[in-house]
């Protein structure tokens, strides 16, 4: 055990189990770090060596698990690429998880482990699956297992609410997965992949119509489409933070993997109408994301809204493209194509690495709510650092890839503009527009308000002061995604050449990039000279001499409680948006225990307000329904009286129910 140092931190924070007992869960990180690193590269052998314009699966192997019924795995670049995304952050999720378990040891921690690498593998298993059953299977696997994990604090009544809106609605999107591959089964005469290709133009538009919707709510609800987002600010915030770095980074864009599965391999081509309700849903999805993150303080919860914001623009791209594609600009649908795989990847990186980063601000600090942190840059330089890259990519600061990936998108609207057939069309094209527009002005506010009130401005609590350097792992794994997302903002075509190459496979061959737009030679040529010119001056004349004064503060003494807090920053945003929200603030009177002594005479107490947030998907639709089922089980309950003369009579009703339905069949 390490005693505390003298940081002056709780000694409970320092606590590290022995060193003997934490190589239980050492040795299942480093066997599965180095499995995930030779497939990492073997995944990027794969990619760069086959065709683009083949999406042929290759089958690798089938298994009988029962008579008619067949596991069947394989592999093409759709799967490879988000293969490729799955072993990249469990690669990034090993060593920080070594940092971030390490009060935990012994049999606990080596189970702890071996149940994050199942989640991990439960994802693989996800996209290499080629038939309906090991689909489902691995899809069912998966959503348990992030459940298990979320409910690591299942004693907490919030963890518990989140576990039970989670498991629901998982295994509701499930069912109509289920009910959308028994149609496509029907229809094919099979059970695999393949065998559900051959029949796919031969389907009616009005059956497709269906499978479709299927697919949009229980692929859509895994990725935070509204209105089957409640479950993931819920979730997110109370899970562990590599675990929440998955979650966001992964496995809600598998969802997104398998609408992609399903429209471009088993149905027909997509209609006009496909992509504006796709488009639409998105807009939606984005406009409300990035609204329900102006009203929270806690660092997770905003990080899961803006997650399921990012995800709403990857509905609008992916929409675009079907658009584009139904106009007739197969070029500009298969741009789309490649600014959706764009974003992806640069999301799954900065997500990751702000989950990650608000995992070590909670290790050493105990708290994930901003009102109750700052002055953590002077604590932990290195974490603030590579948290301000984060938040900048997030806030599409120029050059960063995040704002490569969106202009992408603006460019190509622009160009969809063009080729609309009407008037109502450009007025269509228009809104995607807006919402990319209000979105990224709003996250860039968002993510500096977030990056200030952790990091700058002066300690607000006894943690925030207290802070001490967090685990080397931990950190080692903020420098590799920071080091990596440097890497794509550098070289933007190296991501777009890959996008490109996906676009292709699906037979759309996507334009140019825009790259020499917003990266001018002179521009490129500029920032290493300047930079050269700063550390010139800087080595020359050293550091300005800085002055330290007492603040002016009224005639009182400066006190970190009459700092701005998360609320001020977006008050007056939040009422002007609080009927969509739902939002309004209830104030009460209490006891002023934090207010100088100098002051007290003339504010007796103090004034405290508290925000609330509603859900309208939540509670206004799923809370009805769940009330009316729970009415509906009540009265269906009657039934179980104990009297075997009524349950004999409701098996013989329900067998002449049987015998009238399939009786006109068997005649005919």
């Amino acid at each position: 055990m390490r005693s505390a140092q003298s940081t002056n931190c709780p000694s409970d924070r320092m606590y590290v189990a022995p060193r003997s007992s934490r190589l239980w869960a050492g040795f299942v990180y480093i066997l599965f770090f180095m499995i995930y690193a030779a497939s990492f590269v073997w995944l990027l052998t794969y990619l760069s060596s086959s065709s683009p314009l083949s999406h042929r699966s290759d089958i690798l192997f089938t298994y009988a698990v029962l008579p008619d019924v067949y596991w069947t795995v394989g592999l093409d670049r759709l799967s490879a690429f988000f293969a490729l995304i799955i072993v990249f952050l469990g690669l990034i999720v090993q060593v920080y998880a070594w940092g971030y378990e390490q009060k935990v040891g012994g049999f606990k921690g080596f189970f702890e482990g071996l149940l994050l690498n199942a989640f991990i593998v439960s994802m693989l298993l996800v996209v290499l699956a080629r038939d309906m059953f090991f689909f489902l299977w691995a899809w069912e696997t998966m959503s348990l297992l992030s459940f298990v994990l979320l409910m690591k604090k299942g004693d907490e009544p919030a963890v518990a609410k989140a576990g039970t809106l989670y498991v629901i609605m998982t295994h509701t999107a499930t069912g109509f997965l289920f009910i959308m591959f028994l149609i496509l089964a029907r229809l094919s005469g099979g059970s695999t992949f393949p065998e559900m290709a051959h029949m796919r133009f031969y389907i009616p538009p009005s059956l497709a119509a269906g499978i479709f919707v299927l697919a949009v709510i229980g692929f859509g609800t895994k990725a935070g489409l509204v209105p089957f987002h409640s479950w993931l600010p819920e979730a997110h915030p109370l899970a562990p933070s590599h675990v929440s770095a998955l979650m966001s980074g992964v496995m809600i864009t598998l969802g997104y993997y398998g609408l992609l599965r399903i429209v471009y391999d088993l149905l027909p081509p997509a209609p006009l109408w496909w992509g504006i309700l796709l488009m639409v849903i998105g807009a939606a999805t984005a406009f409300l994301g990035i609204l329900y993150g102006l009203t929270t303080s806690n660092i997770k919860r905003f990080l899961a809204y803006s997650s399921i914001e990012n995800s709403g623009l990857l509905a609008l791209a992916l929409g675009s493209a079907w658009v584009a594609k139904a106009w007739g600009a197969d070029e500009l649908a298969g741009t789309f194509i490649a600014a959706f795989f764009f974003h992806l990847i640069v999301h799954a990186l900065f997500k990751s690495g702000l989950f990650l980063g608000a995992g070590v601000i909670e290790h050493v600090t105990g708290t994930l709510d901003v009102d109750k942190l700052g002055g953590l840059m002077r604590r932990m330089p290195d974490v603030a650092t590579m948290m301000s890259l984060f938040f900048a990519t997030m806030a599409l600061i120029p050059p960063l890839a995040g704002f490569t990936g969106e202009w992408i998108m603006y460019r190509s609207y622009l160009d969809l503009l063009r080729v609309s057939p009407d008037v109502l069309g450009k007025m269509g094209v228009l809104m995607p527009i807006l919402v990319l527009a209000f979105s990224g002005m709003m996250t860039m506010g968002l993510a500096l308000k977030h990056f200030a009130l952790i990091f700058l401005a002066a300690p607000r609590s006894k943690e925030a002061q207290t802070a001490y350097p967090a685990s080397i792992f931990m950190r080692l794994a903020l420098y590799v995604v920071a080091f990596f997302l440097l890497v794509l903002s550098a070289s933007p075509a190296l991501t777009y050449h890959l996008s490109a190459s996906l676009a292709l496979s699906f037979g759309l061959m996507p334009r140019e990039p825009f790259f020499t737009e917003f990266f001018p030679l002179w521009l490129v040529t500029s920032i290493p000279v300047l930079l050269l010119v700063f550390i010139t001056v800087r080595l020359k004349f050293g550091r300005p001499k800085v002055v330290h004064e007492p603040i002016w503060a009224c005639g009182i003494s400066p006190h970190p409680h009459v700092q701005v807090t998360s609320y001020a920053y977006s008050q007056s945003l939040a009422l002007l948006f609080k009927r969509i929200l739902g939002f309004k603030i209830v104030y009460r009177r209490v006891s002023s225990e934090q207010v100088d002594e100098d002051v007290k005479k003339y504010v007796p107490v103090r004034l405290f307000h508290q925000s609330k947030l509603k859900d309208w998907a939540y509670e206004g639709l799923y809370v009805p329904l769940a009330r009316y089922i729970v009415r509906a089980s009540e009265r269906i309950r009657r039934i179980q009286s104990g009297n075997v003369q009524m349950y004999l009579a409701i098996l013989f009703s329900v067998l002449l129910l049987l015998l009238w339905w399939i009786s006109p069949r068997f005649w005919r």
